[in-house]
């Protein structure tokens, strides 16, 4: 009895303490649930916010020419927002491969200025933006493409580095005739090669002095 006396008031303290702790973790438990409620909110807020359907609209118009295919934000029952795509107010659920890659390279250039993302320093990287599309798209894509990492007087760019890759030759020379030909980038292609072993690698290289100097495929 005289063991317990003499720890009593200790263990009465710790217990104090230990109450005040787990107060405290109520409290902190229910301001972190708070704060997770807000963050999805302002997410939600932000995604339905910061990129309207409609301006994605504006440009799906002006790249195709006509008001065919839209997109249409929606917001689900957890509040989350999202879009669908239609055509002629009904689902689009029938888009040819060329539509689908003009509607990825539209949507991505336009949510470069989103999301925080640090254009002016950041590396952009567009891996063969006109693959699938008809030959009237390829200029629309170019257009795009140059109108999103430009400064509007043409001089500057708006993005810290730009790497776009193509296998089609009349895209790559609209961007040699712009940029290389007036020494603002430079040019490399990919070689394959097959080893002793049949096994095949690839390497990039300088661009071909022929594909740097001419621009049609008879030369």
């Amino acid at each position: 009895v005289c063991l317990v006396a003499s720890h009593f008031e200790s263990f009465d303290e710790k217990c104090t303490k230990l109450k005040e702790v787990e107060d405290k973790k109520t409290i902190t438990v229910n301001e972190i649930a708070i704060l997770d409620s807000v963050i999805r909110s302002t997410e939600t807020a932000i995604k339905d916010s910061n990129l309207p359907a409609e301006e994605i609209n504006k440009d799906l118009e002006k790249f195709f020419g006509h008001t065919e295919l839209r997109f249409e934000g929606k917001t689900d029952e957890h509040g989350e927002a999202s879009y669908e795509i239609k055509r002629n107010e009904e689902i689009a659920s029938n888009l040819s491969e060329g539509e689908k890659t003009a509607i990825s390279l539209v949507y991505f250039l336009k949510k470069l200025n989103e999301d925080g993302f640090d254009l002016k320093n950041g590396l952009v990287f567009i891996d063969d933006p006109i693959s699938s599309m008809d030959s009237q798209f390829l200029y629309a894509a170019y257009a795009f493409i140059v109108a999103a990492i430009e400064e509007d007087g043409g001089s500057e760019l708006k993005v810290g580095q730009l790497i776009v890759s193509t296998h089609n030759y009349d895209f790559l020379n609209l961007f040699k005739k712009k940029y290389l030909k007036g020494k603002r980038c430079e040019a490399y292609m990919l070689r394959m090669r097959i080893d002793q072993n049949g096994l095949r690698s690839s390497n990039i290289h300088d661009l071909d002095k022929l594909l740097k100097n001419f621009d049609s495929d008879y030369q």
